[in-house]
């Protein structure tokens, strides 16, 4: 990535920041809420679940670019190494890579972050299947 395009603050600055970021907190603030309001219906908790499913899968987009700016920002060999070890392996590069220069903070964001989609994918998931369990 870094070799097509500037560097990572022309990613913020020109991507990140104006299109990746809003919609983010649009999700976080606007849909969230919708999908875990239709988690306690009965008649709409499957949508419920498979929103909160999809909506992970947005916030790991999320989570997996702000990863790549991180390990861009250590160097490219970060980001190499994210790439060879599947794409996922950003986010792990990531959070190496910012635990190795003393960032703890930001360590902490993508760790957390990372716990949290998996934890919203999780529950989704078991929401519908028991749901389905229930209706058969």
């Amino acid at each position: 990535m870094t070799i097509f395009v500037k560097d990572y603050l022309w990613v913020y600055d020109n991507l990140y920041h104006p299109y990746i970021h809003p919609a983010t907190s649009v999700a976080l603030l606007g849909l969230l809420p919708i999908a875990l309001l239709f988690m306690i219906f009965r008649r709409t908790r499957i949508l419920g679940g498979i929103s909160l499913f999809l909506l992970s899968t947005f916030f790991g987009f999320s989570l997996w670019f702000y990863s790549l700016m991180i390990a861009a920002s250590h160097g490219p060999g970060w980001v190499i190494g994210g790439i060879i070890l599947c794409g996922i392996g950003v986010i792990a590069t990531a959070l190496v890579s910012s635990a190795i220069w003393g960032q703890w903070v930001v360590a902490v964001e993508i760790l957390t972050g990372a716990v949290l989609i998996w934890l919203a994918r999780t529950v989704g998931w078991i929401v519908v299947q028991r749901q389905l369990e229930k209706d058969t």
